[in-house]
């Protein structure tokens, strides 16, 4: 629930246009906020402004904050869907931009319309957090 709350955090950031003062000097609202999730690092994950508003996180955007976590609370798969079928992907984000609100949900390849983060704990019991492109988010 963390997590969702979290994904929340980020889309309240966008649409507030919360100042952030990790862009380039002359923009203190970025255009988008994010939170970006990949499978190498499974213990935690990343909220970023993203400053030059492509709805990707590149080394040219800042880390707002890294988020680990709870011990025992992992990362076990992140997917994606443009249809009605799912696939695995190793990296996935999301990010909001204002005042539309506009909701971008990426992996590396296209530009899907629904993520998920399914997480797993140590008694291989698993959660998942869904955001589609209305930015509605949902825990199942």
């Amino acid at each position: 629930y963390k997590l969702a709350q979290d994904i929340r955090r980020v889309q309240e950031m966008a649409m507030a246009a919360k100042e952030f003062q990790g862009c380039l000097p002359q923009i203190l609202v970025p255009p988008r906020y994010g939170i970006e999730f990949k499978t190498a690092n499974r213990t935690s994950y990343i909220l970023f402004a993203d400053c030059n508003d492509n709805g990707a996180r590149e080394p040219s955007d800042s880390i707002v904050e890294t988020i680990n976590f709870e011990t025992g609370i992992s990362i076990n798969t992140l997917e994606s869907s443009a249809g009605e079928s799912f696939s695995s992907k190793n990296e996935l984000s999301v990010d909001f931009k204002s005042p539309d609100p506009l909701t971008t949900i990426r992996d590396p390849s296209t530009g899907p319309s629904l993520g998920r983060i399914i997480l797993i704990n140590t008694q291989s019991q698993t959660k998942t957090i869904s955001v589609n492109k209305a930015g509605l988010i949902e825990v199942e």
